[in-house]
């Protein structure tokens, strides 16, 4: 969610231009800085002319976990029945850096195929599927990889130096 100062910022650029605002948002994944229910807020009422759609089929999870969802948003507290089990996921969301390495160490050695090269602790292969930590600009190409986005490695030198990499 952003913050109030941003909210303004937006408010005065609709005055300032007309722009039209198509906003998106779950209004359960967070609740609002400013309090209250995030679409009847006046400034997404201004922002988006008091229009909104709000999608009623669920792409993103199952109905176990919206049925959890609900309990929580309207409970405060887990159900006794939460339990999932143990899911493996190749693309997962660790809150901890100790968890995200765990996942991703485990990943990495059940997917390494005969080739490959070793790089620290990591076994690094074609194929390999990896998310970009930050951007990087070329002078002549201009941004090349960018933070966030997933990217597979596709070759690599496995040759007697590092620096041929």
């Amino acid at each position: 969610m952003i913050d109030e100062n941003v909210w303004c910022l937006l408010c005065e650029l609709k005055r300032l231009t007309g722009c039209m605002f198509v906003l998106f948002g779950d209004h359960r994944q967070l609740t609002p800085v400013m309090g209250g229910y995030f679409f009847e807020h006046p400034g997404v009422m201004y922002l988006s002319g008091a229009n909104y759609t709000e999608l009623t089929k669920i792409h993103r999870y199952d109905n176990r976990l919206l049925a959890v969802s609900d309990h929580v948003w309207e409970h405060g507290n887990l159900p006794d029945d939460h339990d999932f089990g143990a899911i493996e996921c190749r693309k997962s969301v660790a809150y901890h850096h100790v968890m995200r390495y765990k996942i991703n160490t485990m990943w990495n050695l059940r997917e390494t195929p005969d080739h490959f090269i070793q790089i620290g602790d990591w076994n690094i292969y074609k194929g390999l599927p990896i998310v970009c930590k930050k951007s990087t600009k070329d002078a002549k190409f201009g941004e090349v990889v960018r933070n966030n986005e997933d990217y597979t490695v596709d070759f690599f030198y496995c040759g007697h130096s590092m620096d041929a990499f």
